[in-house]
């Protein structure tokens, strides 16, 4: 398996154990309840990010999404997106989910880079409460099958 394969292996796994362990692909109402934040060093993190399929006010963000993945490829050198993807929350003081198409959007970066996503997220796609989730990226094994003789 050659370098890229297995990175792109690795961003993939990572994205999908990330999906089935979170509940919903928005928690605004747990960010209120608990701040929680990390220090990273200078290493690479894997970025996963949930990208509206659409605006508040009901429309489409194309423009929005070209000049974030334009700006994310020249900050990051690159970006793996995973389309239509659907996410369910709750919002705060109410009791019904509601259920959100998005898409996902991958990046090997820089620890920064979330902020910028983050701020990104707010004022260009009107969320209240973006979904960036940081992971420090470690040393990686893939395994290749072997055959038996």
């Amino acid at each position: 398996m050659t370098p890229y394969r297995s990175r792109r292996l690795f961003i993939v796994l990572a994205a999908a154990a990330l999906m089935a362990a979170t509940t919903g692909c928005r928690t605004c109402h747990k960010a209120r309840r608990m701040h929680t934040s990390a220090q990273f060093s200078s290493e690479r993190v894997l970025h996963l990010i949930v990208v509206p399929k659409e605006l508040p006010d009901g429309r489409a963000p194309t423009q929005q999404l070209a000049d974030l993945l334009e700006e994310v490829a020249q900050r990051a050198g690159g970006y793996t997106t995973i389309e239509k993807v659907t996410g369910g929350w709750l919002p705060p003081g109410e009791t019904e989910v509601v259920q959100e198409r998005n898409d996902l959007l991958l990046v090997e970066g820089p620890p920064d880079l979330a902020a910028f996503l983050m701020q990104r997220l707010r004022e260009d796609f009107q969320q209240r409460c973006p979904f960036v989730v940081s992971l420090p990226i470690r040393r990686i094994a893939v395994p290749e099958p072997t055959i038996a003789e």
